[in-house]
Formats: structure tokens, sequence, C-alpha cells
């Protein structure tokens, strides 16, 4: 059964409204409320990244069909499908639980190769979910590098404009 996603129209911290789609259970628990306190919380995490585009106050959503989802995808629905990926995946011997982290990296590499302004999100969102979710000692190996980026994107020039921009970022 596929996931249902939603439209949502959000306000930034600094009153400006924006759109992002997201998958509905990250804002209706399994009664059908209306929670947006835990997605919240996960932006917060990640605002140093997403900068004027974090969410803080969710406005409506409406309901999507899934074809549409990943023509809409943006740096904020990223942000929810980097913190949400399990990095460990890949150390599973469930087949299921491997195939569904997969699916989710596939997800990610997909939306970041069809929208040309994502790379960097993706290059500092990962890295921020690595260093909250993996020990400091290994926290090197699961970082990604600009030529990672550059590679998932299929664009070698991205390398450069990471780590120019990397340098321009105070």
């Amino acid at each position: 059964m596929s996931e249902t996603w939603l439209l949502i129209e959000y306000h930034t911290a600094k009153g400006a409204n924006r759109f992002t789609v997201l998958p509905e259970s990250v804002l209706l628990n399994w009664r059908g409320e209306f929670k947006p306190e835990p997605l919240l919380k996960i932006f917060a995490k990640y605002a140093a990244v997403l900068g004027d585009l974090t969410p803080a106050t969710i406005i409506a959503y409406e309901r999507l069909t899934e074809s549409v989802t990943d023509v809409l995808c943006d740096a904020v629905t990223l942000c929810y499908l980097v913190d949400t990926h399990d990095l460990t995946f890949q150390y599973s011997d469930d087949h299921r639980y491997w195939a569904s982290g997969q699916a989710s990296l596939d997800r990610i590499h997909r939306i970041v190769r069809d929208d040309p302004t994502l790379p960097w999100f993706l290059w500092k969102l990962w890295n921020v979910k690595v260093n909250h979710g993996i020990t400091p000692a290994h926290q090197s190996q699961w970082q990604l590098t600009p030529a990672q980026v550059a590679a998932i994107a299929g664009d070698p020039s991205i390398k450069t404009a990471l780590v120019n921009q990397e340098m321009a970022t105070p």
C-alpha cells in the first residue's frame, strides 16, 4: 500500500508563507488527529541549514496523489526524508528492513537528481543527521563529501559548486 502525501502550507519564522510535500503520517496520528509538533521539532534541528525555509507553524494541508509528490519536493521535504532515513539499514539481516532503507535512499537520490537546487541541502542536512545520530569516532565514514553528492546528482560540476558555497557560508 502506498503512503498518502500532503501538500502543506506553512509559515516560516520570518512570517513568509511557503508550501512543501510530506507524508500524511508525519502530521496525522493513527486516529487522524492533527499533530504538527513532532514535525516542527525535526525542522528545528535542521534550522541552521534550512535557514529562511524552516517551518515554524503548519497552516493547512491537502491530500495529494503520490504521482505528483516527486515533482513538488523541496528542501523541506528532503529534510524530513533525510531525518527519517536509518543510516544503518545496510547492516540489517531483515530483508524487508533493508528494502525499506534502500527505497528511502533511492527516493532521496531521485529528488536530488530532479532539482538542481537540492544538492547543497542534501550535503548539509545529511551531515547534520550524521552528527546527531552517529558517535563522533565514526562520523567521518558516514558523512557525504562534495564528490559523493555530485555523483548522486549526476553532475560533476556540483562538487566545485558545493565547495565554493561551503567556503562562502559563514
